[in-house]
């Protein structure tokens, strides 16, 4: 990651230094992309020190991927301490990422039984740079392959491959990020985003079955429109290209991310006046940093 890392982190039931967090080079992790793992924000805090918003929800995704990939579980309560210890050692005063990974270390060969172990790192992280007005993102001609072949809500290092090579190319146009499309060409998500589009009061995000990982981040949003009230309805539903190049605003959504408005999607510039975003992010805000309100 580009953000500084902190000096300790955790590994295997101790804590080491950040340089010391090396894998195998012929693990089943490195060697068939068995690793699953979560990315968590830490935001300077209402009631003190830096707080880790829905950790719980992060942990209960790692132990879901672990078994839609057939690795072995960790204990949330094993989860759970060493990010106790890797905050209690670092001790952040500013807001922060907190990345946890369950990666198999055993070498062997793909048929071989993975045994797993658990790294956390802890980073700096403020706001992600964005251009002012919004991002220009590119709707990509790459397809998220089906369940069929491995499981798309599955959060495993080998699920970026190809929206990694959707981005690139998204970039090498002159776009700042880009939508993969789903199994049937149906709009699914960015590389490490979700994606609403609003038509009115309608508010819309791809199914979870279009090919997107179930975004904690896109759950939070779901709820804080629902609780804005304004006479909106939000709907998980199929999108076409169609939808967003219509759409009165738009944005992504993710951890990492947390929102970021689009004002452009392809060659389509999205209507400049934004009526629902800013309260939208505004609330997001409040929340993560224990605020109140929504």
């Amino acid at each position: 990651m580009s953000e500084a890392a902190f000096p300790w982190a955790h590994r295997a039931g101790a804590i080491v230094p950040y340089g010391e967090l090396a894998i195998h080079a012929e693990s089943m992790a490195m060697r068939y992309a068995l690793s699953a793992f979560e990315g968590v924000r830490g935001y300077v805090h209402r009631a003190g020190g830096v707080a880790l918003f829905a950790l719980g929800e992060h942990v209960d995704r790692l132990r879901q991927t672990l078994a839609l990939a057939e690795l072995p579980p960790v204990s949330t309560l094993a989860v759970n301490a060493a990010v106790a210890e890797v905050l209690a050692r670092n001790r952040p005063e500013v807001d922060c990422y907190l990345r946890i990974a369950a990666s198999a270390t055993s070498l062997g060969t793909l048929k071989g039984e993975a045994a797993a172990e658990l790294f956390v790192s802890l980073h700096a992280m403020g706001r992600k740079p964005r251009p002012q007005g919004g991002l220009a993102v590119a709707i990509s001609a790459r397809r998220k392959p089906t369940d069929d072949v491995f499981p798309q809500r599955a959060k495993v290092i080998g699920n970026y491959a190809g929206p990694r090579l959707a981005y690139i190319e998204a970039r090498a146009r002159g776009f700042d990020d880009v939508i993969l499309r789903g199994p049937e060409g149906q709009l699914a998500e960015a590389p490490t985003a979700n994606l609403f589009v609003v038509h009115g009061g309608a508010v819309s995000t791809p199914r979870l079955e279009d090919g997107i990982l179930a975004g904690i981040t896109r759950r939070h949003v779901i709820e804080l429109c629902q609780r804005l009230g304004k006479g909106l309805t939000v709907e998980e539903r199929r999108l076409s290209a169609e939808d967003a190049y219509g759409a009165d605003e738009a944005w992504l959504c993710g951890t990492g991310i947390e929102l970021a408005p689009i004002a452009r999607v392809d060659h389509r510039k999205l209507p400049g006046a934004r009526r629902l975003f800013p309260e939208l992010a505004a609330a997001y805000v409040r929340r993560v940093r224990g605020l109140g309100g929504a």
